[in-house]
């Protein structure tokens, strides 16, 4: 599979699951997900990393962990995919975490309580853009 059309799946993955119930550590795909849960879903079930932490994280971290998982940082904004993944800064010392998909993002909203898909722009800064390696 290229690293277009494997962007896409992802993109198709995480749109997937839209609807499903947001649930602070949820990782169980169509039961509860939080923003790691769809990011982890939505790139083929990766681990979530123990020691991370959204709220007063560290956004390095979270890059650190998915650049050992074969995916690359790119600058934010520019030339954005389908399946590229957001680190946006939702609020002071608060991180989250999206996927591009079909002209804007979706992400697992804590405060509309599940899985959505915005359009652009994104209503909060990117701060780090992952994207698979090779691409």
């Amino acid at each position: 599979m290229t690293d277009i059309a494997e962007g896409q799946a992802i993109a198709l993955r995480a749109l997937a699951e839209i609807g499903t119930p947001f649930r602070l550590h949820g990782r169980t795909s169509g039961v509860a997900l939080d923003c790691i849960g769809l990011v982890a879903t939505a790139i083929g079930g990766i681990v979530a990393p123990i020691d991370y932490r959204l709220k007063g994280g560290n956004v390095d971290i979270i890059i650190t962990y998915l650049e050992n998982c074969g995916w690359a940082s790119k600058p934010p904004y520019v030339d954005m995919r389908d399946g590229d993944i957001a680190v946006v800064q939702c609020a002071p010392r608060q991180l989250h975490m999206m996927v591009r998909a079909q002209n804007g993002w979706v992400h697992s909203h804590a405060g509309l309580k599940k899985v959505v898909h915005m359009p652009d722009p994104p209503p909060w800064p990117i701060i780090a853009m992952l994207r698979m390696a090779g691409d």
